[in-house]
């Protein structure tokens, strides 16, 4: 019998704290609006394996009422390069229209196993206004699992 284990645990995410009686919950969305820009971080989990791929979304909406010429999204902490490797990134830097919303995209590779959190603001140059930062929940990285030998006796 071989059993294979990562060597930082498991982790999950359920609404519950008795018996399951309701869909179990990963994805995780931080709401902050303290501007005309309003910013949303999304992750899909919390918890992943060297090796595996990740995608954060940041939805940004743009509560101007005029259109917003340039967005930016500024990586106020991009995390530990050591842990997380920047695959690459898709929408954003374009205009965005008064009172609509788009979707910035980040994907990355889990490179290390360790604990960080991603920070982010969205920047309207043109207007001087901006977003609150956005951080993420804290990622945890683990081990791959490795084959271990079981000796019953």
């Amino acid at each position: 019998m071989k059993l294979a284990v990562p060597s930082m645990g498991c982790q999950f995410a359920s609404g519950n704290d008795g018996p399951i009686v309701g869909a179990v919950e990963a994805p995780r969305s931080l709401y902050i609006s303290g501007g005309s820009l309003s910013a949303a971080l999304t992750t899909l989990r919390t918890s992943y394996t060297v090796g595996q791929t990740m995608e954060l979304a940041i939805k940004v909406t743009n509560r101007l009422s005029v259109t917003i010429d340039s967005l930016l999204i500024r990586d106020v902490n991009p995390g530990d390069p050591n842990l997380l490797r920047l695959d690459s990134a898709t929408g954003g830097g374009g205009s965005l229209p008064a009172g609509s919303q788009t979707a910035v995209r980040y994907h990355y590779t889990a490179v290390a196993p360790g604990h960080l959190s991603l920070s982010f603001r969205a920047v309207a140059p043109g207007t001087s206004d901006s977003s609150g930062v956005i951080e993420s929940p804290v990622l945890a990285i683990q081990s791959a699992p490795q084959p271990a030998s079981l000796t019953m006796i």
